[in-house]
């Protein structure tokens, strides 16, 4: 016999923007002013540079710089063991073949601001919006955060087998500029000044990012590996 591939902790199967920032973390002057006032014309390509680097920045960290709504899609509760590990004979400890006690969903993008709402899909493809403020409850404090289930609760079941739940959730620092800390918007700006500078050179945000020392510099509130 042979063990299936291990799951994940959450079976994500899709994670889509609902409604994106309405600003930018950095302004056109502020990046202008890193650049030495580069010609007026110019401007238009500075302002994409920045979407493009806020953009990149937030897909490689996890962050949500101004306030964002997501939509993560599941096939399955963290924990939940539908789709068995093994065909009859165990080859190992069984607490790797059965995760349990696991009661928390870690959402991708952070700070975690809010729970907007929570759907799921049973074998009929019936839509169900379940009262998360019985069910669950938000971990803010975590790093990312994370929707906990309440004590003496169990997560919602007869699920169809693939995106069965949906989580609508909203994340960010604020609403403005100045909720987002400095060296985040340092970090944005200075990947901003080296994509127009770099113009032409097929030069990418993920290139731009590892030669400024981006990520270092905002490494306080980051959660990947330098």
């Amino acid at each position: 016999m042979a063990l299936r591939p291990k799951k994940n902790l959450t079976q994500q199967s899709g994670h889509r923007l609902v409604t994106g920032p309405a600003v930018e973390p950095v302004t056109l002057a502020q990046v202008r002013n890193l650049l030495r006032e580069p010609p007026i014309e110019d401007d238009d390509f500075i302002e994409d540079c920045i979407s493009q680097a806020r953009e990149a920045f937030e897909a490689t960290t996890g962050l949500a710089c101004i306030t964002q709504t997501w939509r993560l899609t599941l096939d399955d509760w963290p924990g939940a063991n539908r789709d068995p590990w093994w065909d009859g004979v165990e080859q190992m400890p069984r607490s790797e073949l059965h995760r349990t006690g696991i009661d928390y969903v870690p959402m991708p993008r952070y700070p975690l601001q809010a729970l907007d709402s929570v759907t799921t899909y049973d074998l009929d493809n019936a839509a169900t919006v379940i009262d998360d403020s019985l069910v669950f409850f938000l971990d803010t404090s975590a790093f990312p955060g994370r929707v906990v289930l309440n004590s003496g609760e169990t997560w919602p079941t007869a699920l169809r087998d693939r995106a069965s739940i949906e989580l609508v959730y909203t994340a960010g620092f604020g609403a403005t500029a100045a909720d987002v800390p400095f060296t985040i918007r340092r970090a944005i700006q200075q990947v901003a000044g080296y994509l127009y500078e770099n113009r032409g050179t097929g030069c990418s945000a993920q290139f731009a990012m590892s030669q400024t020392g981006a990520l270092q510099l905002a490494s306080e509130y980051t959660s990947i590996r330098l």
